[in-house]
């Protein structure tokens, strides 16, 4: 939990964006729906192309997928 912390805010929890779940900040991407694209077997590349963002982010977003479960 201190990791997430620490972290750059890249991911945000606003109630008023996706009903308070997880999300990429400035985009509304949940980060369920990139950590579930990527375990059915998305590579990291293919999903950041998708939604147009860095890999780093989509790793971040994964990162705190793995963290909150």
């Amino acid at each position: 939990y201190e990791q997430l912390v620490q972290q750059p805010k890249i991911i945000v929890i606003d109630p008023s964006i996706a009903f308070g779940k997880p999300v990429l900040v400035g985009t509304g991407i949940p980060t369920a729906v990139i950590h579930e694209r990527f375990k059915g077997g998305e590579p990291i590349a293919s999903i950041a192309y998708d939604y147009n963002r860095d890999s780093e982010e989509i790793e971040q977003a994964l990162r705190y997928e793995q963290a909150a479960a």
